[in-house]
């Protein structure tokens, strides 16, 4: 009877130890119990195998960290998918991994169970009753609890460069989702593709993607990146159009309150110390990137962008090449501009001034960026600044030289910005002026007559106080005869007065200068017809006046100067000859160019010739030189005198 009586106690011990390992776990004290957690073995990268045979992903190391809080054990059982309802329907699954709203058609619960979300917490609270149904403690074991864990997208792939970003680029298009799934039901209740093409997995369609056969799908955002990832497809990407959003989660199963209350704090708790948003970064991040940001897109913004800018720091070399170079041309041209030129700013500092205004107001190289007035007050430029007015023609003296002076303001934006001065030595102008309109030559010929009527009378006059009557007289008839031999040659052949004036001034400061001069006796001149007297006389006075020079100070021989004019055939033509016998070959082929002069003077020469000739060539006439080096010079000028011609002044 004992023997018996042990055996059924041995039989019931075991049977009870079976079934209580078997029977799921109830109650609110959890401390140390076993959870026990089906996951999908290739959901990537929420739940998965990894290369070393572990569960992990983000559900799975979530959930593992809020076990070590609360002190549970987890058992985790990662198998496919499809094998997850039958064990469901067993009592060895306390927990599910994957979408926490059960009750779409790709849901695996049973099809009549029901489910109650239960929402985030914030605090730790009791859980009991948190959203749940009014039934009995017999009932609630038909319940399964659904706690949300994140969102997660579900978006359009397409191949790189195809577009996809827009609702209106894939509508109409056929589209590519996974048999079963919840994209299959979104697109069959919006009717956006024309056709849904369906596959068994989401490898397949990230192939059927990548080969061409389709150019659209529909996937979890994160599964489909971690897919192409791991299987090293590039050329499928997804787009910014994220169509719709899911929970994403735990479910648990057999209405077990206790454990769905522990997670919900759990969660809770992950939340505040910071473990969710780690693991969040962890696995998402680059997957939220990828799936909003094309990394070869990126690469091309950025590559246009340094193109750009290379492209533009070039431009800007070049350009400071090309400025600087215009800057030194401007310099250069400036310097070789015979005028002084200087600018100053609108703080009245200089910022431009050339070669000839450093040497007419004795200023050294260094002077820009200095104040204008502490140099050449003078000039008073920084008044142009404020009145705004224009001044030409200023005669002043500077620092000790008589400068013409022009003022004018330079003006941006209505606004004076500035002043720019030109100037001139004012002898130099006096001089080219007497060159060019024979007024020194005039003045000469008055001063020589002037000079010699006095030395005359002054003789004649002597002669008279000693009474030496006849010897005045005398005197009077000698220096009577020549004069009035040529007053009357000039009288009789050169109808013109403003030529026989400047012939009989030149005739007398020959005199004075003991040069002979004659006047060949067949010279003859009319009126003119196409001709100035001015710019006749110019011609004249500057061809005697050469001669002069030529002969002065002759050690060997004394001066002799020749002065012939014809008006013949609507011709006028003069020849003046002298025997300086001052010019070579070397001077002679540089006798007509501009500042050239065979002179030692220290006033300004080198323009009389340069003048004829342009007045000769305005003139439609002709000039030209014959010579031998250490005996004659003669100048012969022709010019048209006809009615109708050209007439210059």
């Amino acid at each position: 009877m004992r023997k018996r009586f042990r055996i059924a106690a041995f039989l019931f011990t075991a049977f009870l130890i079976v079934f209580i390992s078997l029977s799921p776990s109830r109650g609110a004290g959890a401390g140390g119990r076993v959870i026990y957690a089906v996951g999908d073995r290739a959901l990537d990268p929420f739940e998965f195998i990894s290369e070393t045979q572990v569960p992990t992903g983000f559900l799975v190391e979530l959930l593992q960290s809020i076990a070590r809080q609360k002190e549970l054990s987890l058992n985790f059982r990662m198998v496919r998918w499809q094998e997850v309802p039958a064990l469901l329907y067993s009592s060895h699954v306390d927990l599910l991994l994957g979408v926490a709203d059960a009750r779409g058609n790709d849901a695996i619960l049973p099809r009549l169970a029901p489910v109650v979300n239960i929402p985030p917490s914030s605090s730790q609270t009791d859980q009991r009753g948190v959203g749940l149904p009014n039934v009995s403690g017999k009932e609630i074991g038909q319940y399964y609890f659904s706690l949300p864990v994140l969102k997660v997208p579900y978006s359009i792939f397409t191949r790189k460069g195809l577009g996809g970003s827009r609702l209106s680029d894939v509508s109409g298009k056929a589209i590519v989702v996974e048999q079963g799934s919840a994209e299959e039901e979104y697109l069959r209740l919006s009717g956006l593709a024309s056709e849904i093409v369906l596959a068994s997995h989401p490898v397949e369609i990230v192939h059927l993607l990548s080969s061409g056969q389709y150019d659209f799908a529909l996937m979890n955002l994160y599964q489909g990146l971690a897919i192409c990832k791991k299987i090293s497809i590039a050329n499928v990407v997804a787009t910014s159009l994220n169509l719709f959003s899911k929970d994403w989660g735990y479910t648990v199963a057999h209405g077990d309150i206790s454990l769905a209350g522990i997670l919900r704090e759990g969660l809770a708790d992950s939340r505040r110390n910071g473990t969710y948003d780690r693991l969040y970064r962890k696995w998402f991040d680059e997957y939220r990137q990828d799936g909003r940001i094309d990394k070869g897109l990126i690469i091309k913004v950025v590559g246009g962008f340094a193109i750009a800018i290379i492209l533009i720091l070039l431009w800007n070399l070049s350009l400071k090449r090309q400025v600087t170079r215009i800057v030194r041309e401007r310099e250069r041209l400036i310097d070789f501009i015979r005028d002084g030129i200087l600018a100053i700013d609108n703080r009245g500092r200089i910022t431009l001034i050339n070669r000839s205004a450093r040497k007419l107001l004795n200023m050294t190289s260094d002077v820009e960026g200095q104040d204008v007035d502490s140099l050449v007050p003078e000039i008073n430029l920084t008044g142009v600044l404020t009145s705004g007015e224009t001044a030409y023609d200023l005669e002043q003296n500077v620092g000790g030289t008589p400068l013409v002076i022009n003022k004018i303001p330079v003006v941006l934006n209505n606004q004076v910005a500035g002043a720019i001065a030109s100037f001139r030595d004012m002898s130099e102008i006096h001089a080219m002026a007497e060159e060019m309109t024979g007024v020194r030559m005039y003045v000469d010929s008055l001063r020589v007559q002037n000079h010699e009527f006095v030395n005359k009378l002054q003789a004649i006059s002597g002669l008279i106080q000693l009474g030496k009557y006849e010897r005045a007289l005398t005197f009077i008839a000698q220096e009577q005869a020549p004069g009035q031999i040529t007053a009357s040659l000039i009288a009789e052949r050169i109808k013109n007065p403003a030529v026989g004036g400047i012939l009989l001034g030149k005739l007398g400061r020959c005199r004075e200068l003991g040069i002979e001069c004659e006047i060949t006796p067949d010279s003859y001149c009319g009126e003119l017809a196409a001709i100035s007297d001015q710019a006749l006389v110019i011609i004249i006075g500057n061809l005697m006046e050469n001669a002069i020079e030529a002969v002065l100070n002759l050690r060997d021989r004394k001066g002799k100067i020749s002065f012939s004019i014809f008006d013949e055939s609507n011709q006028i033509m003069l020849c003046v000859w002298d025997n300086g016998g001052k010019l070579s070959k070397e001077k002679a082929s540089k006798i007509f160019e501009k500042g050239f002069s065979t002179k030692a003077r220290p006033r300004t020469s080198g323009y009389g010739l340069y003048n004829i000739r342009r007045m000769v060539d305005a003139l439609g006439g002709d000039i030209s030189l014959d010579f031998s080096f250490d005996e004659f010079t003669e100048f012969i000028v022709t010019l048209p005198n006809r009615e109708g011609g050209d007439f210059f002044e």
